[in-house]
């Protein structure tokens, strides 16, 4: 059975491809284990809130990035784009859905504990999906994906945050019981801003510079 193009595209990436799942899969959920057995509410809240906003999105730029090196600035690439005529857009989800999916094992420890919801997890899933297409499509659009890492990461790190802040205020008007409606236009936001970002680094993949 032939193998599926975007594990291809990540096999491609050498050791880099299992830094991900190391530590969203693994790692992170361990470390939330222990530090829940410790007993301190309030770090572990923190770290929930801190792996969620920042370390997990923060890594959904990693494949991405990689992966596009190849294409744009790997040795052989003319060859390449011959034998790869279509965009390119068709993996990235791939890796984006694949990485998403590798958040289940923390979701579900910290869910089991209540520190996060159903509203929450599907938010950070938006985000995991909007990082990764961002770099995709800088990746392309500035044939550079060193430098499409660097704007993911100063994204999800400083500009995330007070973006989702704004949108929260503007929405909820302070009133808390319309927080869900909130993050309802969260997720909506990232989901089309991503759609929008796949079909124009798609498009951009195409072509050879």
């Amino acid at each position: 059975m032939r193998r599926p193009v975007y594990l291809s595209t990540l096999a491609n990436t050498g050791w880099f491809a299992y830094v991900p799942p190391a530590v969203v899969a693994v790692i992170l959920p361990a470390l939330l284990l222990a530090v829940g057995a410790v007993g301190l509410q309030q770090l572990t809240m923190v770290f929930v809130e801190k792996c969620s906003t920042f370390l997990i999105p923060g890594l959904a730029a990693w494949w991405p990035a990689f992966a596009c090196k190849e294409r744009i600035e790997g040795e052989g690439r003319e060859l390449l784009y011959f034998l790869r005529r279509g965009g390119a857009g068709v993996e990235l989800l791939a890796m984006s859905l694949t990485y998403v999916a590798l958040t289940v094992p923390f979701i579900a420890v910290s869910a089991g504990d209540g520190w996060i919801t159903f509203g929450s997890a599907l938010v950070l899933g938006s985000r995991c999906l909007f990082v990764a297409t961002l770099t995709f499509c800088a990746a392309y659009l500035l044939s550079s994906s060193a430098l499409a890492l660097v704007i993911a990461l100063l994204f999800s790190m400083v500009a995330m945050v007070p973006l989702e802040a704004a949108v929260t205020s503007f929405v909820a008007k302070g009133e808390a019981a319309v927080s869900a409606g909130a993050a309802a236009e969260i997720i909506a936001g990232y989901c089309v801003v991503a759609g929008l970002l796949l079909a124009v680094g798609s498009l951009r993949s195409r072509r050879f510079e």
